[in-house]
């Protein structure tokens, strides 16, 4: 019935979302700069690697997790494709290593 459906549609929203931020893929999280700079949250989702999208933000915990930083305003005029190639290097070796990305 729907009342089954839909109970099943909410588990597996609830089940994708961690700690604030979701998951988008296996071994690749999603969500805002305030989750980066929570050491522990990061790790007790089992994240090792951070996909830093801003020139603003630090790289909050250089000696816990492993960083790639993409020196970026976040602004329409921005252009993302000349760095697309060297982020998906990193978010392609650190899950094959079995780390987790955030």
């Amino acid at each position: 019935p729907a009342e089954i459906a839909a109970a099943r549609l909410r588990r597996k929203q609830q089940e994708r979302m961690v700690s604030g931020f979701q998951h988008i893929e296996e071994g690749v999280f999603l969500g805002p700069a305030t989750v980066s700079q929570r050491q522990d949250v990061l790790e007790s989702a089992g994240i090792t690697h951070i996909l830093n999208v801003t020139d603003t933000e630090p790289c909050c915990f250089p000696d816990t997790f492993k960083y790639f930083t993409i020196p970026v305003t976040d602004t329409s005029k921005e252009h993302l494709e000349p760095h697309l190639p060297a982020a998906f290097s990193f978010l392609s070796r650190a899950v094959a290593q079995g780390g987790r990305v955030y």
